[in-house]
């Protein structure tokens, strides 16, 4: 792997960090996926969000042009600005270019796979006109004339579930009425939903748990419904108002040295999994888990190096970070050179548990920011999906 993840690793917003603790010793040599890396299409600039979805693969960010495999940067582009879709078995590029007009932060996949939603700066996409949200039928490719929420800024996270669309960022209002960077609407036709957690400041994050009842949270804000929740907190599907959750005691209090934000949340059908990225030296960089029915914290890493991403693959959790330093938790010291090849050591007890909307999946796409081992500080990065890792079975 060190072809793809070597000297000057500086972002990884997918799944290629193995957290193997999840299983017992014995069993942590053998894997859901070989890490054996497929040749991939590269994109031109920073691609921030993977969704897979009835057999295609949606890649968003901020590129605006992307080139096949081998080619060098600069030679055969082909425009796709901020969107490009790929099928997800040859990884061929498709014909079909929604074209936002802005930069794509968010791409979610409901949970039948008949839609994606797109989140992001954008104003126009597939030649309608959409303010920061919209939904893409996954067998026509074509935007949705029926879902069109106004959103008056940035939407950096989004979760489905139950016929609702749930998302957060940067925004203070959907369609005539205040939201401060979190709302919900129908998935039907965009009709915006009583729920108003209130954030006080921007959201990366969003989870609905499986039974529909409450949404987990995560960003850089301090407070939700005017209450102290710093970077994580839990609250009802229904008003948005906060609930007890005692895991959130992992993500230390906010001081002048260091801010550690949730970046990343999954879960399976009994636990909740996030990712935490801090600034500042020593700073909680490390991934945790819930379970979903108590709220009670059951386990965490402390690696140092940002967790920006995580997935579930055939019960284990995988975690894409700069991880540098494991050696809080029995695994390889601090290292002047970052790579994402390494394992940590034993930081539970069971299998993570099979994420469902990854069950079909037979790779792991991988996405994020970095240089080829060997180029200097000073190189231009590659964004891809550059990678695809195989599944062992």
């Amino acid at each position: 792997m060190k072809k793809f993840f070597g000297r000057g690793l500086v972002l990884l917003t997918a799944v290629v960090f193995l957290v193997a603790g999840l299983v017992a010793p014995a069993s942590a040599r053998e894997t859901a996926l070989s890490a054996t890396p497929t040749p991939m299409w590269q994109t031109n600039n920073i691609v921030r969000k993977l969704a897979y979805a009835n057999g295609k693969i949606f890649v968003g960010g901020q590129f605006t042009t992307v080139r096949p495999p081998g080619a060098a940067p600069g030679t055969q582009e082909v425009a796709r600005s901020y969107l490009a879709i790929f099928d997800s078995t040859t990884g061929a590029l498709l014909s079909t270019a929604p074209n936002p007009d802005g930069m794509v932060w968010a791409l979610t996949a409901s949970p039948d796979g008949k839609t994606v939603y797109v989140g992001g700066d954008f104003t126009h996409i597939g030649g309608l006109s959409r303010a920061r949200i919209a939904a893409i039928d996954t067998t026509t490719l074509a935007v949705s004339t029926t879902f069109k929420p106004y959103v008056s800024y940035r939407v950096a996270a989004i979760d489905v579930n139950a016929g609702n669309v749930y998302f957060g960022g940067s925004f203070g209002i959907v369609g005539d009425q205040t939201r401060l960077r979190l709302a919900a609407v129908t998935a039907a036709d965009g009709t915006i939903l009583p729920w108003n957690p209130n954030a006080d400041s921007d959201v990366s994050a969003i989870k609905v748990a499986p039974d529909g009842s409450k949404v987990y949270l995560g960003g850089k804000f301090a407070n939700i419904g005017g209450t102290f929740h710093q970077s994580v907190a839990l609250v009802d599907s229904g008003a948005g108002l906060p609930l007890s959750f005692p895991a959130s005691s992992a993500v230390p209090v906010r001081t002048s040295g260091c801010w550690s934000k949730v970046e990343d949340i999954i879960s399976d059908q009994n636990n909740v999994y996030f990712a935490n990225a801090g600034d500042g030296g020593g700073c909680f960089d490390g991934t945790w888990s819930a379970s979903i029915s108590t709220g009670q914290l059951n386990w965490t890493n402390t690696c140092l190096g940002a967790t920006e991403a995580l997935a579930i693959v055939g019960g284990w959790l995988y975690k894409g970070s700069h991880a540098h330093d494991c050696s809080s938790v029995g695994g390889f010291p601090q290292e002047p050179t970052t790579s994402c090849s390494r394992k940590t050591s034993t930081l539970g007890r069971s299998r993570a548990g099979t994420q469902q909307p990854m069950r079909a999946l037979r790779r792991m796409w991988v996405h994020g920011l970095w240089r080829p081992t060997g180029q200097s500080s000073g190189s231009a990065v590659t964004s891809p999906p550059s990678a695809v890792l195989d599944n062992r079975d």
